[in-house]
């Protein structure tokens, strides 16, 4: 037998370095990439699932963009109410849980999954945070928009973490009527 038939049918070590991939061959971004790709798949198809007598993209794009846009004004509603008509810790505690969720969602997926699959559906690239950004004179772009969603939901989560913190201690404070 030859040097290079012994060689080659030497089996391979597992921490034997050619074997394993080093962290460098990896592209994080590859990885981000594809989980946004599945997430956005999933939803889409949950979706379609879910709004099942609508075939037309745009019109279920313009439905999804209908729900997105209530959910926002509600939730803005929510917490008005919250705090005029109905001052509720447990209300505020459950629309922070809310918010934080939707926040981690911004974080994850580098924006608004919804925002996405509508804007896909229908076929522009219109968004919610458009008007602002216009109205600071910004150029509208997918960075900035992303930026500035991310943003906006780090302030309001930042802002309502500040607020279940204090009401919080008042809370305890009141309880060992202090």
């Amino acid at each position: 037998m030859s040097e290079g038939s012994e060689a080659s049918q030497v089996p391979k070590v597992v921490g034997d370095s050619e074997s394993i991939q080093q962290p460098s061959e990896i592209p994080i971004i590859s990885r981000k990439l594809w989980i946004h790709q599945f997430l956005e798949k999933w939803t889409e198809r949950g979706l379609r699932n879910l709004f099942f007598w609508e075939t037309d993209d745009k019109k279920l794009g313009s439905l999804i963009r209908f729900l997105h846009h209530g959910i926002v004004y509600l939730t803005l509603i929510w917490y008005i109410v919250i705090h005029t008509l109905l001052p509720s810790y447990f209300l505020l505690v459950v629309l922070y849980g809310f918010i934080l969720l939707i926040w981690i969602h911004h974080i994850i997926c580098g924006g608004c999954l919804s925002s996405k699959i509508e804007q896909k559906l229908i076929g522009d690239s219109s968004s919610f945070v458009d008007p602002i950004l216009q109205a600071f004179h910004m150029p509208v772009t997918p960075e900035s928009t992303v930026g500035v969603t991310i943003m906006g939901s780090t302030l309001l989560v930042t802002f309502l973490t500040f607020e279940i913190l204090s009401r919080t201690i008042l809370n305890i404070k009141s309880w060992l009527h202090v």
